[in-house]
Order: C-alpha cells, then sequence, then structure tokens
C-alpha cells in the first residue's frame, strides 16, 4: 500500500515509492527506488484520488515499473475524469530478489486539478509464507556517524543518530533476506554496513563495500517477538563517498504452515505426530 503526501503534478512527469505512507514525488526515478527481495508475482493494482482530474479527458496515470523501464506486464491504471478510481486486474508482473521498482505517475490532457493519490496492490511470494518490507530514502547517508531509520522508511524520511526516533513495533515473525541499493559505490577501501535490529540487537546484516552498490544478507534470520523494537541501522567505515539508500527485506509468517484439507494422517499436516487431529492448531 502507498499513498502521496501532496497533490499530483498536472504539467511533468513524477516519480513516487510504490510501498509507504506519506511517499514524497520527484522528476528522477532514481531517488524513489524500492528493491524486491524475494521472488514473486505484483498484481490486483488499485488506485484512488482525492478529487476526481477535472473536466474529461483530463487524467492521471500510473505505472509500476520494473528496473527503470515500462514492460510487457506493468500494472498500469488510468483514471480521467469524472472519476476517482481505477484498477488494473489483467497484467501480472513477475519480479526477483534484487529487482528495483518504482511508481511513474504521468498527467495527461492537462488536468485542471491535482489531487492526492493512495494506491494499493498484491503481492504473491514464490514460497508461501513470505510478505515484503520496502523503503528507501534520498537522504545521503552519513560518511562518519551511525544512524538509523524505520523498516518502511519512505522518501521524505531521514536517518537520525538518535536510535530510539526510528523505533517501530514488530509483531510475531521471522526477518529475513535484506537487500540493500546505494545511489553510489563507498568507493575504494570504504563500506556501509547494514542491519536489521531487533531489540537494539543486530541480527540481518549485510556489508556494501569499494565499488559495489548492492548487498544482501544471505540466509541470515531471526524471529522478532510481539511488540519488540525494530529498525534499521547503517554505520559507514573509512568514510564512504556519500550515497543514498533503498532497500527490501523479507517478513516471514510465523505459525502453524499445514493445510487441514484432505489430510488423514495428523503427521502430514506439520510434522506434528498426535493421534488426534483437534490437537494440531486447536481443529476439531
Amino acid at each position: 500500500m502507498g499513498g502521496s503526501s501532496s497533490g499530483l503534478e498536472p504539467t511533468a512527469i513524477e516519480y513516487g515509492q510504490v510501498m509507504g505512507g506519506l511517499t514524497s514525488y520527484s522528476g528522477i526515478e532514481n531517488d524513489l527506488r524500492q528493491v524486491i527481495p524475494t521472488a514473486g508475482t505484483l498484481k490486483n493494482f488499485y488506485v484512488r484520488l482525492s478529487a476526481d482530474p477535472g473536466t474529461a479527458p483530463d487524467a492521471y496515470r500510473f505505472t509500476v515499473r520494473l528496473n527503470g523501464a515500462t514492460v510487457a506486464q506493468s500494472l498500469i491504471v488510468r483514471i480521467t475524469a469524472d472519476d476517482i478510481t481505477g484498477s488494473d486486474l489483467v497484467h501480472n508482473l513477475p519480479v526477483v530478489a534484487g529487482d528495483v521498482i518504482t511508481m511513474m505517475i504521468e498527467p495527461l490532457n492537462l488536468p485542471s486539478a491535482t489531487p492526492f493519490a493512495m494506491w494499493g496492490m498484491t503481492f504473491v511470494a514464490d514460497i508461501n509464507g513470505e510478505s515484503i518490507t520496502i523503503g528507501g530514502v534520498r537522504s545521503n547517508l552519513d560518511p562518519a556517524a551511525t544512524e538509523y531509520i524505520m523498516l518502511s522508511g519512505w522518501g521524505g524520511r531521514s536517518w537520525t543518530a538518535t536510535e530510539n526516533e526510528r523505533y517501530q513495533l514488530g509483531q510475531v515473525c521471522i526477518l529475513k533476506k535484506l537487500h540493500v541499493l546505494l545511489s553510489a559505490p563507498p568507493g575504494a577501501g570504504n563500506d556501509y554496513d547494514f542491519a536489521l535490529r531487533i531489540a537494539g540487537t543486530n541480527v540481518v546484516t549485510l556489508q556494501i563495500s569499494d565499488a559495489n552498490i548492492t548487498g544482501d544478507s544471505g540466509v541470515l534470520s531471526d524471529v522478532v517477538a510481539l511488540d519488540e523494537y525494530v529498525n534499521l541501522r547503517v554505520i559507514p567505515t573509512s568514510s564512504p563517498d556519500v550515497a543514498d539508500a533503498y532497500w527490501g527485506f523479507v517478513v516471514y509468517r510465523v505459525g502453524w504452515p499445514g493445510k487441514i484439507s484432505g489430510v488423514t494422517y495428523p503427521a502430514e499436516v506439520a510434522g506434528v505426530a498426535v493421534a488426534n487431529i483437534a490437537e494440531v492448531k486447536g481443529v476439531a
């Protein structure tokens, strides 16, 4: 889900972030990138405006772009006056870990109104139980100080050296598959170290060094307990070159992964060796 912090631009193409409330807009697409952390499909794209675009044929067109391009499977919604809603239930956009997505917003026929926009879509992960959080900010990383930001950081939010200003409350889940993209490499002999933090402890980490601009956490993962503090931390080493950061990670749902339908032997459900199906997740 996403939404805007300002009215739409009626004369120029702008870009926004696919996920995050109060996204800011920019005429530079790379300012508002977000990184996909796992394979899946984007679909069921819905957009709503706070007011109609003006007088027909005034319109706004919203496109979910992949790696800086509009592709055949891109999700596209056009809203023309006097409507305020639109949807794309036809296209399915496959993505893989490391892909970059953005929202392109085009004014068509010089709309006379500049409404706020809000949107949502479905992400269907290839691995059952996975969901994603994607973020990013066009705010330079400090090349000398440790900084923190919310996991769901968006384009208008800045990094801070005060950790408790960027806390969020987690729910019971597993955090894993952190992917980070920088707008520029750290430079020779330099690096940025990123970490997903749970209750003030680094748990899922990665390092981006030298001429690289991407990194991922590999197989690292950890469990979030109910209402534990979570955030994202970055530490610079050896005065790296200034860069912006964009990221994504997987939130894996902790719980019973089995299915009741068609199961006659409880051990087949979730490896639970019980004699009575009622003992499996309280199902009678």
